[in-house]
């Protein structure tokens, strides 16, 4: 079974990136946080629950601290090592250089999206 961490301040963008998530794999398990903080608690209280995550989603811009904050701290202080994608309306040629592994852009395309998730996750 596959564990996503799907972080988004917009519940219509967390609820579409879930339910495509869920059409491609239907037995997934998927955690949402709508803010950089309940995303850190929420993988915080997964990492004792022996919980890893495959992917994590992370929108880029929310309040009260962005998306690349969020990175950070998961990828410095969590030390988490696994895929992280960031999720945004921004081109990916105007993104600051990240600790992502890849971008997606919004609005998201269910083929496109299938592709990518399936080439991270080596099927």
């Amino acid at each position: 079974m596959y564990h996503f961490l799907n972080i988004d301040d917009v519940e219509l963008n967390r609820f579409v990136l879930s339910r495509m998530l869920q059409k491609i794999y239907p037995d997934c398990c998927i955690i949402e946080a709508s803010t950089g903080k309940e995303a850190l608690d929420k993988f915080e209280l997964a990492k004792h629950q022996n919980i890893n995550f495959d992917i994590i989603f992370c929108d880029y811009s929310m309040p009260p601290f962005n998306g690349d904050k969020v990175i950070e701290k998961l990828r410095l202080y969590y030390k988490y090592s696994g895929k992280i994608i960031v999720v945004t309306a921004y081109s990916k040629t105007d993104m600051p250089k990240m600790l992502c592994d890849d971008l997606i852009e919004k609005p998201i395309i269910f083929g496109t999206f299938s592709k990518t998730i399936k080439e991270i996750i080596n099927e």
